[in-house]
């Protein structure tokens, strides 16, 4: 989960590379006109297809929320890994990236 600015050119490269553009979606004013909804809807339900994934612009969520929310899923994840080890006969813990063997019942 990331924040930053769209380039108005991404979309419309010149360059003789293949550049794979993420689909973005546009949420500005969204409530103000039900036919600007459908068009958002079919451009989610498009990109959800094909991508499985999107970028949400003009969302308006504060930034402090957006970083509050990144910070805690990297610190979630970050916390603990677990995989069970048979060959242990416990767990083997990653934890601030040591592993730490756990044995015993679970």
């Amino acid at each position: 989960m990331f924040h930053h600015q769209i380039e108005k050119d991404s979309a419309s490269s010149s360059s003789s590379t293949t550049k794979l553009v993420v689909p973005f979606v546009d949420l500005a004013d969204i409530h103000l006109d039900p036919t600007r909804r459908k068009t958002v809807v079919e451009k989610i339900r498009e990109a959800s297809e094909t991508w499985s994934f999107f970028q949400v612009v003009n969302h308006g969520i504060d930034i402090t929320v957006l970083d509050e929310m990144k910070n805690g899923v990297i610190n979630f994840f970050d916390f603990i890994t677990v995989l069970l080890q048979y060959h242990i006969g416990g767990l083997q813990i990653l934890h601030e990236n040591n592993w730490v063997d756990k044995h015993g019942h679970f």
